[in-house]
């Protein structure tokens, strides 16, 4: 028996079998399981395992290891391992690993890391991380999913932030007999969930799928993003703005408030300080005059945002605030410290 669980960490395994031997593959099974989302691929091909150690704990350390380095160097992933643990004057783990090389489109994906973990990395790793979109077949297999009875409204980040759109698109295309409807939001992070939660509203309400559309294409008129950053250098290594503007902007400590305009990024204002950023934030509140809801977004300070969202509630009356970290892939461009707002108006 396995079990993969919530964990500060990323996951946490447990693992409970006869022996010890049976355990271990067991800790096989759930670490491919925590990388393809909880698929085992075909025993397609095999690796020999050979670890000694000192005890068991570091054993088992050293055995986990060893299953990153196959998956990092290899893109092996292990759907059965006969192996055997011995534990006598040394602890060892000798034998077979089978599986089969990692295919995203075949496998599937699962979540490897947390937000707070990919944080953490992204400002001690000098390596800078990379985006991809959703596979054409990814969501084939989520569309065919539904009951064929069901229609699918099916609302993504901007086309010009993402291939989202796209594979949306395509695997549409494969299901010319559906009644699928794929959307170009041209928003991003919490102003699209702002939409999306109004659009399932609507269809809990019982409204046609042409009806919800026709107001989800309102809602997203009148929608949009504000982001405060608390530093240029992650759009610098992103390759968002030139070195030379990079080292400009941080020699006046320049922290730009970003936007949404027809899909794409756009500065609407260059603070000095945090504090005149959260000034022109509030600023872009007041003027608001048909508010319907209002979300706070973050990448790293959690304080902060729950500090803002006082303001808000000050500010518009609102109180039903909704705080939301940003995923990676806002994050990675957005850096730590960054904090913004998103808004639904009706």
């Amino acid at each position: 028996m396995r079990e993969i669980f919530e964990h500060t960490a990323d996951a946490g395994i447990r693992a409970e079998s006869p022996t010890l031997s049976e355990a271990f593959n067991e800790i096989s099974l759930a670490f491919t399981e925590i990388i393809t989302g909880g698929n085992l691929p075909d025993n397609k091909n095999n690796f020999k395992v050979g670890i000694e150690s000192a005890n068991l704990d570091s054993l088992l350390v050293n055995y986990i290891s060893h299953l990153i380095y196959l998956f990092d160097t290899e893109n092996f992933l292990v759907s059965s391992a006969n192996i055997n643990v011995k534990t006598s004057s040394s602890h060892t783990i000798s034998g077979i690993l089978e599986g089969d090389f990692y295919d995203e489109n075949k496998h599937g994906y699962g979540v490897e890391i947390k937000a707070e973990e990919f944080y953490n990395r992204l400002t001690s790793s000098d390596v800078f991380p990379t985006t991809s979109q959703p596979t054409p077949n990814q969501f084939l297999e989520i569309y065919n999913s539904i009951p064929k009875e069901s229609d699918i409204l099916s609302i993504h980040v901007s086309e010009k932030l993402s291939g989202t759109y796209n594979s949306a698109l395509q695997a549409q295309k494969n299901l010319s007999d559906r009644n699928i409807q794929v959307i170009d939001s041209q928003l991003a992070s919490t102003a699209l969930g702002l939409v999306v939660i109004e659009s399932a509203k609507q269809a809990q309400e019982g409204k046609s799928i042409e009806e919800i559309s026709t107001l989800t294409n309102n809602a997203l008129a009148n929608s949009n993003v504000f982001i405060l950053l608390d530093t240029i250098e992650y759009l610098k290594r992103g390759g968002r703005i030139g070195k030379a503007q990079a080292f400009v902007g941080n020699l006046l400590k320049l922290r730009p408030i970003l936007t949404l305009n027809d899909g794409a990024v756009e500065g609407v204002k260059k603070t000095r300080s945090k504090q005149a950023g959260m000034n022109y934030l509030q600023e872009i509140l007041q003027q608001q005059t048909n508010l319907v809801s209002v979300a706070v977004l973050y990448t790293t300070n959690e304080q902060e945002a729950l500090s803002v969202a006082n303001d808000v509630k000050e500010i518009t009356n609102i109180d039903n605030i909704v705080i939301s970290q940003c995923g990676p892939a806002i994050g990675a461009h957005a850096g730590p410290g960054a904090v913004g707002i998103a808004l639904l108006n009706g």
